[in-house]
């Protein structure tokens, strides 16, 4: 098994019996495979973890995608975020987050980070909610072809969620991180998603990512990657 894999189920399983205490967990996975001209398959796989309790919260989230065309493989990428919320005030809050992230065709082995900041409820209604971040993370990169690098680094998030009708959610989230060593080594992050039930416990996604990288690392090829998807949703 790739070693992306490896450490992707390794931390679903050391996490899968804090799901006993969720509130809001659910698991996802996406598979295509096309034969013909070009012979295509892909796999996309996705957990969320969500618990609060009073003035605390916590959230993970991961995925998985992987990808090969004509035999040949073609994406592996690894996504980890978790985040610890406190309320400071009813509106105030300070959060710790740290995050796990893995893709050898963008050039990094592993992507660590991890750091503290407060957060502002810009909207916090039943169906609507709206949340903007500022934070600093220490990062650690390994990178494929330049070895490894420390910095600290800046950023900035938005997270939007809404009901929009009974059977229509709605997220989207934004984000800018920046090295404080190097201004010109930035990324941007969107994501875009749309979650519709059909059972109590199913329900089908549609999401659309965007990743952008300014300054690449050796052997790179593209600044930006861009990901649609369509998964089934099993929530528990």
């Amino acid at each position: 098994m790739d070693y992306g894999k490896k450490l992707f189920f390794l931390i679903v399983m050391a996490c899968f019996p804090l799901t006993a205490l969720g509130q809001n967990n659910q698991i996802s996975i996406s598979y295509s495979n096309t034969a013909g001209n070009t012979n295509t398959q892909s796999l996309t796989v996705g957990y969320r973890f969500e618990k609060g309790l009073k003035r605390k919260r916590f959230y993970s989230n991961g995925s998985y995608f992987y990808k090969k065309d004509d035999g040949k493989e073609t994406a592996n990428k690894l996504v980890v975020d978790n985040r610890f919320e406190l309320d400071i005030t009813n509106r105030i809050l300070f959060f710790v987050k740290n995050f796990i992230h893995r893709d050898t065709f963008s050039g990094y082995n592993l992507r660590l980070g991890i750091g503290p900041g407060v957060g502002y409820q810009l909207l916090k209604k039943d169906n609507e909610n709206l949340k903007l971040f500022f934070g600093a993370d220490f990062t650690y990169n390994d990178y494929v072809d330049q070895g490894t690098e420390n910095y600290v680094a800046g950023d900035i998030g938005l997270e939007y969620n809404r009901q929009l009708l009974e059977n229509l959610f709605f997220t989207q989230k934004v984000s800018y991180l920046m090295s404080l060593k190097n201004s010109k080594d930035y990324f941007v992050h969107s994501e875009t998603c749309f979650k519709v039930p059909i059972t109590e416990k199913m329900a089908l996604g549609v999401s659309y990512k965007i990743n952008y990288h300014n300054l690449l690392p050796d052997g790179a090829k593209y600044h930006t990657d861009k990901m649609f998807s369509t998964s089934l949703i099993y929530s528990f």
